[in-house]
């Protein structure tokens, strides 16, 4: 399991440290295992993180988040389950996904690829059906209104089909 300093969980994220500082305190995520020096994140806030910027993106604001996360956990713990357990769960899906193609896994040892498949966190944006921004991990993304400027400035450079 990875663990991650506030700094690499925000570049990892888009973000700041900050703001990811802001989000615990918000308690719109987990607080960091450990403490002081020694506290680290891990593949789990990153979801953590990942889930938020997708409902912010559906128009919530913090409040609806947290309202939101407390109807997910009063839903599962109704059916005994626990957010915190799901969450691990949800965590190890990627890393499972990236296993798969890794010499031994998926293939039968003579299908095995000669070539490694490469793994990359990437954020895909889709400006119009079928025009996609991808961005490596290797950036960092710009706050979001900056990115919706970015994607209007594209859309207009790419007329819809039939114009």
């Amino acid at each position: 399991m990875s663990r991650y300093t506030a700094d690499d969980l925000a570049h990892l994220a888009g973000l700041t440290a900050r703001t990811v500082r802001y989000y615990v305190s918000e308690k719109l995520i987990s607080p960091p295992h450990g403490r002081g020096r020694g506290a680290h994140f891990d593949e789990g806030h990153l979801a953590q993180l990942n889930r938020i910027r997708i409902l912010q993106r559906s128009g919530m604001d913090h409040r609806q988040i947290r309202d939101h996360l407390e109807e997910l956990r009063v839903l599962l713990e109704s059916r005994g389950l626990k957010l915190a357990d799901m969450e691990k769960t949800w965590m190890y899906q990627g890393e499972q996904a990236a296993a798969v193609g890794a010499p031994g896994v998926g293939f039968p040892a003579k299908a095995r690829p000669e070539v490694e498949p490469k793994v990359e966190r990437t954020t895909r944006i889709e400006i119009l059906p079928g025009l996609e921004l991808t961005i490596s991990d290797a950036y960092r993304l710009p706050p979001p209104a900056q990115v919706a400027d970015l994607a209007v400035a594209i859309a207009r450079a790419f007329p819809e089909k039939g114009r």
